[in-house]
């Protein structure tokens, strides 16, 4: 698969886009062999790369005698939803930085019951959470911030009901790369450096504020205390409160802002 997807070329720009190039399931069935076998198809069981296959999206391996269906072991598997709709679910999911809820996603042509809508949503966000991920590499920024409602009583790191989420996010030049979100039980030296040492390559940089590292981090660390300075966070570390501010906004569009801490682990 490519390194760098280009947009309009190797992905739908706009929903318009999506619309024009996915006119059909054939259409959709079509990118997704050329997805997932880029150079022609491979066996997944043998490896052979003969291919009896006569239906779009059904390959027979030559081989091994294997039918491979284009869909198998996706979230496309055995559903009765057209893929064109799944395909507009998945872009709607992705382009919106409101977050999609079920009922939102209940009122695309073609699916019928919320039930149908929720069953898509849960999928595909099921698949957009990877585990065994490499780590960040690079210079990257690192804070935290809570999650939850507002609730009477203490404010900031005192206040109850409010979940405390880590963050960090790479820097790529005047941009930003990859980026991973962990709740942490407290903002200690110890809890940030094991974040740290989680999802941040050694050797490599981390920006954060808050007092002095722990030893035990696995990566040198440069110190952004706002707290002294009198300045904003967001200045100095624009990455991960971007990130931060995003995320709130999927759970408020997505949840109402009715989030569960349990759940903000899946």
């Amino acid at each position: 698969m490519m390194d760098s997807p280009l947009e309009g070329q190797d992905f739908p720009g706009s929903l318009p886009e999506l619309r024009a190039w996915f006119r059909s399931d054939a259409d959709c069935v079509d990118y997704l062999d050329w997805l997932r076998w880029p150079d022609g198809f491979v066996c997944p069981w043998c490896a052979d790369v003969g291919d009896w296959g006569v239906v779009p999206g059904m390959h027979r391996c030559a081989g091994c005698r294997r039918r491979v269906s284009v869909v198998a072991g996706t979230v496309f598997h055995r559903t009765h939803t057209p893929l064109t709709v799944w395909f507009e679910a998945a872009w709607l999911m992705m382009a919106s930085k409101q977050g999609v809820s079920a009922l939102t996603l209940q009122r695309v042509p073609e699916i019928g019951s919320y039930q149908t809508a929720w069953t898509m949503t849960h999928k595909l966000r099921s698949v957009m959470s990877q585990s065994g991920r490499d780590s960040l590499s690079g210079r990257v920024e690192m804070d935290e911030t809570f999650i939850g409602g507002s609730s009477p009583g203490t404010f900031g790191r005192g206040a109850a009901g409010k979940t405390l989420v880590a963050g960090t996010i790479e820097r790529r030049g005047e941009g930003f790369g990859r980026a991973r979100l962990q709740i942490i039980a407290d903002a200690s030296s110890a809890s940030r450096s094991d974040f740290i040492r989680a999802h941040v390559s050694p050797g490599r940089h981390s920006s954060r504020m808050g007092g002095p590292p722990n030893p035990r981090a696995a990566a040198a660390i440069e110190v952004h205390n706002v707290k002294a300075s009198s300045q904003p966070a967001h200045p100095s570390l624009p990455g991960v409160h971007l990130l931060f501010s995003l995320t709130k906004r999927v759970l408020e569009g997505t949840y109402q802002g009715s989030v569960l801490p349990e759940r903000l682990r899946g």
